[in-house]
């Protein structure tokens, strides 16, 4: 009995032993056990860890630096906190309540080095010796950091070459004044990508009373708020970090400035995009600016990153988990007011969906105390964690991974800065330019049909009084600056010439200069002296001087004359009493002939006397208008128009011969003839209408197929290997260093087609292209493009014409060109811009040769 005790006994200490002992292949009953060695599991460590734990100071007030130093004994070694290992570090804390952490995770220094475990029998990331983990926190309201003491616990698995233990170490956190270097502290960002989040608890904010908060505060441009709801009758803070912010804040007249709302969502929630995928049942975030001041807007919102799409039971949401940054773009009018006023309404889900949440905001001159009550500052820029979360990688523990000498693409505002040729900088030198411009627009194609209607009002004025000669000058003078001043105004949404871009603005003039081509033809006569220039009336009237004035500036509008484009740019970023200054000034250079002739009449007696030449040059200008007609009808209206409209202006015809017979018997206008006219040109006219409408329908397929047809063209002009312009090709282009250039033109511009035919569509220009592999785009503004237009804007302009050259170095501006050039000024340009390319590409190969020598 005994000895069955002693045998039992024996294979229990036997038991017991082997339990104690790390597995291995060497052990006595070799093959019988063998099994894939993997690391057991032990209750005490070959060597012991040690655990320290600290507060520390930040330059930020309210807010602390949590340190915890894991030191690991020589031979030892433990694990990082990825997740995708079986025992990752984790640490948690259990005493934070009311604290914000700033920071998504704890970030280790020196980062784990990723080796190959034997143990485990795969690559893994390591702690070796002493790492430091670091997180910053928010103190809640009232709290004196000094007295601030955190508690936690710290698990990780302690191996060395045989063997693993499991550890967990408890740690007290109390506040220390020894303020570690910045060299030596390693925060993560606050928009890094994520790591380990400790359950939110609700947030109390510090709060700021409203004696404090000033137009000049530290929130004036920019603080970060944790959004509030009600729960239960209570506030409590969303489980969202939401910072607004204007950046630059050191802005000047001219500059671009981005509103920036960054939303940092805690504890695996998530938010949705600006825009509902098709089956998303959940509401979209929705921003809206009340009031805008000193701004104007350039773009809409925009979300970096890009919302993902995710699937479910209920259908496929756009979705942004972690961090997002919508972002919208403005060009500052006037710095002394710039403000902002708005809301967003977001709302978030995880397990289960909250309901919207609107938050309102402001900044600048239209800043609320109310608004930043619960304010504290943002403790990184929103432009460096947009950057931050486009270009980081991750490894497998979700750290950063930089190396020194990798290349992160540059930020696409900074790829497509570009400089203007010709750019203004004051108003004192805008005023003459733009007088000057208005003068030469006298003797722009477009003007020129008009003119020759003027220039024979001055030669009837050679007999009339001082006073009857200035009342015309200046009355033509009222009808140019009308239509200057409501330019003005328009410009900004549809810029010079853009209302070309409207086909019943367009087709309304075509009937009107039809009209006026009639009437010098002598083809009717109106019963008003001088309302309309005709064949047999020599006498101008007011009305008619008027009227000629504003058909001559809407007939110049297509042609942008020298200086006019860096003109009209300055204005855009102008205040108002500016920007009419400006566009009365270029009224007044184009009037200014007249006006001079008004004062000083004895100017027009170089002018042949009145007689039979003046009926025949009547006669001429109504078919140079004529000409005016087709060139109108061609160039701003699709083929899809064309029979429609010449319908609709033989029906006017008709209507206007009928109506000028009356007259010319002796008869009354009113009454018969009238109904007469209107009977018989009605079906015709009606013709006309209906097919415009069923035009609109085909507008769309006709340019698209005209786009395609190819035609012959002169000797000397070579076609360019146009692309069409997109956002999409353009980015693309230019992130890959590829050389562009960027017509943006439209039918209508009489000055764009001169830049086409004369320098751009070229043989030696389409040769230097194709040889320097220069990619060429075209920016079709014959109809207006919200795309096309938004970029006009980004590159300094209103409108067209414009070119824009991208040298393939990134690092350089693009050179934005508006206005008329020549074939070898185009050529000289795109040299400079490949010979900078070649220049770059020169000193990386030097630069590597060099790196490749010093390492040998």
């Amino acid at each position: 009995m005994q000895r069955a005790w002693f045998a039992a006994f024996a294979v229990i200490c036997l038991l017991f032993q082997s339990s104690a002992t790390p597995v291995s292949g060497q052990d006595a009953f070799p093959g019988l056990f063998e099994v894939e060695q993997k690391p057991a599991f032990q209750g005490l460590a070959p060597k012991e860890a040690t655990v320290e734990a600290a507060l520390r100071p930040t330059d930020k007030p309210g807010v602390v630096q949590f340190e915890l130093t894991l030191t690991i004994p020589e031979g030892a070694n433990s694990y990082s906190q990825s997740k995708d290992f079986a025992k990752p570090t984790v640490i948690e804390l259990s005493n934070i309540k009311g604290w914000t952490a700033l920071d998504d995770k704890f970030t280790p220094k020196p980062k784990p080095k990723k080796q190959f475990d034997e143990l485990f029998n795969k690559e893994v990331e390591k702690l070796i010796g002493t790492t430091v983990f670091s997180r910053r926190y928010l103190a809640p309201q009232g709290t004196d950091i000094r007295s601030a003491s955190f508690s936690g616990t710290i698990d990780f698995l302690l191996c060395d070459a045989g063997s693993c233990t499991p550890q967990s170490e408890k740690f007290v956190a109390k506040y220390s004044p020894e303020k570690k270097a910045e060299s030596e502290s390693n925060v993560s960002e606050l928009f890094a990508p994520p790591g380990e989040v400790i359950d939110a608890p609700t947030v109390q904010i510090p709060s700021v009373s409203s004696e404090e908060v000033t137009l000049d505060g530290p929130f004036k441009y920019g603080y970060e708020i944790t959004p509030q709801r009600k729960k239960l009758g209570e506030l409590e803070g969303d489980p969202v970090r939401l910072g607004i912010q204007l950046t630059p804040a050191d802005f000047k007249v001219g500059d671009e400035v981005t509103l920036s709302l960054q939303m940092k969502l805690l504890d695996d929630w998530h938010t949705y995009g600006l825009k509902k995928a098709e089956t998303q049942i959940e509401l979209p975030t929705v921003i809206k600016l009340k009031e805008v001041s000193g701004l104007k807007e350039l773009t809409e919102f925009k979300s970096t990153p890009a919302p993902e799409a995710k699937t479910s039971d209920f259908g496929t949401s756009n979705v942004h988990a972690d961090h997002v940054t919508f972002s919208k773009t403005f060009r500052v009018t006037n710095p002394s007011e710039v403000g902002i006023q708005g809301s967003i309404s977001y709302q978030i889900c995880k397990t289960s969906c909250l309901p919207p949440n609107p938050t309102l905001f402001s900044l600048g001159t239209l800043q609320l105390p109310a608004d930043i009550a619960n304010a504290r500052p943002i403790l990184e820029s929103a432009v460096t964690s947009t950057e931050s979360a486009e270009t980081a990688t991750e490894a497998d523990s979700g750290e950063q991974v930089a190396s020194s000498d990798a290349k992160s693409p540059s930020p696409v505002d900074d790829l497509f800065a570009s400089e203007t040729e010709g750019a203004i900088e004051s108003l004192g030198v805008a005023i003459p330019l733009a007088f000057l411009g208005g003068l030469l627009l006298n003797v722009m194609p477009c003007v020129l049909p008009v003119l020759a209607i003027k220039i024979l009002s001055l030669v009837q004025q050679a007999g009339e009084s001082r006073l009857r000669v200035l009342s015309l000058n200046l009355s033509y003078t009222a009808g140019v600056l009308l239509v200057f001043l409501v330019l003005a105004v328009v410009s900004s949404a549809i810029g010079w010439g853009g209302q070309f871009q409207n086909d019943n603005y367009v087709i309304v003039m075509t009937l009107v200069v039809f009209a006026m081509g009639l009437s010098l033809l002598g083809v009717f006569e109106l019963p008003v002296p001088g309302l309309v220039p005709s064949a047999n009336e020599h006498n101008e009237g007011l009305i008619g001087a008027f009227n000629t004035g504003i058909v001559a500036t809407l007939l110049a509008t297509p042609c942008t004359g020298p200086f006019m484009g860096a003109v009209m740019a300055f204005a855009a970023n102008q205040s108002t009493a500016a920007n009419f200054l400006i566009f009365a000034t270029m009224g007044l250079g184009m009037a200014s002939p007249y006006v001079l002739a008004g004062f000083f009449p004895r100017i027009v007696d170089w002018l042949p006397k009145p007689g039979m030449w003046m009926v025949r040059f009547k006669q001429f200008s109504g078919f140079v208008l004529m000409g005016t007609v087709i060139w109108l009808m061609a160039t701003a209206l699709s083929d899809s128009y064309h029979i429609p409209v010449l319908i609709l202006l033989l029906g006017v015809a008709l209507l206007l011969w009928m109506i000028g017979l009356a007259p010319a018997s002796g008869k009354a206008i009113w009454g018969k003839p009238l109904l007469t006219a209107v009977l018989v040109s009605g079906p015709v006219i009606a013709a006309g209408l209906y097919g415009m409408q069923t035009s609109e329908r085909l507008a769309d397929t006709k340019q698209e197929q005209s786009e395609k047809v190819s035609s012959d063209v002169p000797a000397g002009i070579d076609e360019m290997p146009w692309e069409t312009f997109s956002e999409e090709r353009m980015v693309e282009l230019r992130q890959q260093g590829v050389p562009m250039l960027i017509d943006f033109t439209a039918d209508w511009c009489n000055v764009c087609k001169q830049n086409e035919l004369w320098a751009l569509n070229r043989t030696e220009t389409v040769e230097f292209v194709r040889k320097h592999g220069v990619v060429p785009m075209v920016a079709d503004f014959t109809r207006e493009d919200p795309e096309i237009k938004k970029w006009l804007e980004r590159f300094g302009v209103v409108s067209v014409p414009l070119t824009v050259i991208f040298p393939a170095n990134v690092n350089e501006k693009a050179v934005a060109i508006p206005g008329p050039y020549t074939m070898d000024g185009i050529i000289s340009r795109l040299e400079k811009a490949v010979t900078s390319s070649n220049e770059n590409m020169d000193a990386e190969r030097v630069s590597m040769k060099s790196d490749d020598g010093n390492a040998l």
